[in-house]
């Protein structure tokens, strides 16, 4: 099974592109600067039967981001 990375994931279109890739196949990995807001996300994509991670970085932060795409390809 592939997974998309979603990256900026929020509720509306972060959820409604996680939806649309979960619709054909993929498993799902959500990047956010805050860990409430995707956290949630998650937990509904999960209710729905999607496969779901999730990881809190900034995008501006190079090196946290590196490291968080890391974790979540390692549990992919």
């Amino acid at each position: 099974m592939s997974t998309v990375l979603v990256v900026g994931a929020g509720p509306r279109l972060g959820g409604a592109i996680a939806r649309r890739f979960a619709r054909d196949g993929y498993d799902v990995a959500l990047i956010a600067r805050s860990s409430g807001p995707v956290d949630q996300l998650a937990t509904e994509l999960r209710s729905e039967g999607i496969n779901t991670a999730w990881a809190a970085a900034d995008v501006a932060d190079e090196q946290q981001l590196t490291d968080e795409i890391a974790r979540l390809a390692e549990h992919g």
